[in-house]
């Protein structure tokens, strides 16, 4: 081997060494230290509510969107509630311990709205035998990390309410459509629900469904009702409605104890369909005047709300018949077509927007003569 050729194959081994070395160094720099996996610790639950409907005890709760770190929650979350009693109120602490979970899918079924309902109902027996425990409830959630195990947000705050012996529903809602509210009575109710007298009634809530409401997501019929009264009596006016529109009415007895509220079971609900056939008042201070050339006529403006116009009528004796073709939009009107030496009578309506109308105004009698006589 000649010397050239030595020299060839150590300049090659050279370059193979140089891009070896520096291949190594890039993958070196490429390679980050291991990350360990994000731990999803959910944020507490800070709206926890319970309270009282009929024989049942209902709980409210907005999930967590956030963890413990700051950052968005993208694991399912899973739901413990956990339930402790106390024969009655007082000082001591109540132990709570794990009373219900819920799966990510049993979650869902309890969504409405942006919160989770959740109620424990209580048979006939249940409830005379619990009447007055203290049942306190908390919330915590988890999300599952490495081979399924469980990581648990901190206790929500937790909530007490001792359960009352609240009536039976409210029967017999009547409705009546006047011109200003739509009336409901109802007769009180009479017996609690574990067949005793009733006790502590304070009032009554009132609840409203608008059928012309479009339902939001995630929300269901029952949520479509909302209060709207909440009378010390068994009457109550709704004046917040309009003609045309469908409402549905549910009513519910309220219980105090202390500190506690409470609500019967929904009534069955009253279905009203209000229409207008209510006329306006009669129109006011009509007076008339012969000018000369004609009979001008004006009287004071309607203050209702939903006029539409007026209607003006003439008689010469023999009957009154309607002058003007179109309702008038003002409170003025002139009557050109008279004969001098003639006296005519006039009068004037009020119609609403639904087509009512109301009641004549008093007559006013014009004697049409050169110089224009008013009478």
């Amino acid at each position: 081997m000649t010397a050239r050729h030595h020299a060839t194959v150590s300049r090659a081994s050279q370059t193979l060494a140089a891009l070896a070395a520096s291949a190594l160094v890039v993958s070196c720099a490429a390679q980050a230290p291991p990350q360990p996996p994000r731990v999803e610790v959910p944020q507490a639950v800070a709206d926890l509510a319970v309270r009282q409907v009929g024989a049942t005890l209902e709980l409210s709760f907005t999930l967590p969107k956030l963890a413990m770190d700051g950052e968005q929650l993208t694991k399912p979350l899973e739901i413990q509630i956990l339930r402790g009693t106390a024969p009655a109120p007082g000082n001591g602490s109540t132990v709570l311990t794990p009373w219900v979970s819920l799966s990510a899918a049993d979650a869902a079924r309890f969504q409405r709205g942006p919160k989770i309902a959740y109620s424990e109902g209580f048979s006939q027996e249940q409830l005379r035998q619990s009447v007055g425990t203290r049942f306190t409830f908390a919330i915590r959630t988890l999300t599952r990390g490495f081979r399924g195990r469980p990581i648990f947000s901190p206790v929500s705050q937790p909530v007490s309410f001792t359960l009352l012996d609240v009536s039976e529903p409210v029967g017999d809602v009547m409705a009546q459509v006047t011109e200003r509210a739509i009336v409901l009575t109802w007769p009180a109710p009479s017996r609690s629900l574990t067949g005793g007298p009733v006790q502590r009634l304070s009032g009554y809530h009132v609840y409203r469904s608008d059928g012309d409401r479009p339902r939001g997501a995630g929300e269901s019929a029952a949520q479509d009702f909302r209060l709207v009264g909440q009378p010390g009596g068994t009457r109550f006016a709704d004046s917040e409605f309009r003609f045309g529109h469908t409402y549905a009415y549910r009513v519910r007895a309220v219980f105090k104890q202390d500190a506690e509220i409470a609500e019967s079971s929904d009534s069955p609900p009253v279905f009203v369909h209000p229409v207008d056939v209510f006329p306006p008042a009669p129109p006011t201070a009509l007076t008339g005047t012969y000018t000369g050339a004609q009979v001008e006529l004006i009287w004071n403006i309607s203050k209702e709300a939903d006029l539409a116009g007026y209607n003006v009528y003439r008689s010469e004796g023999t009957g009154f018949r309607k002058l003007n073709s179109a309702l008038l939009p003002t409170p003025v009107y002139r009557d050109a077509d008279v004969v001098p030496g003639r006296t005519y009578a006039y009068r004037v309506t009020a119609v609403d927007q639904a087509g009512n109308e109301s009641a004549p105004s008093e007559v006013v009698r014009v004697a049409v003569e050169l110089q224009g006589v008013v009478k």
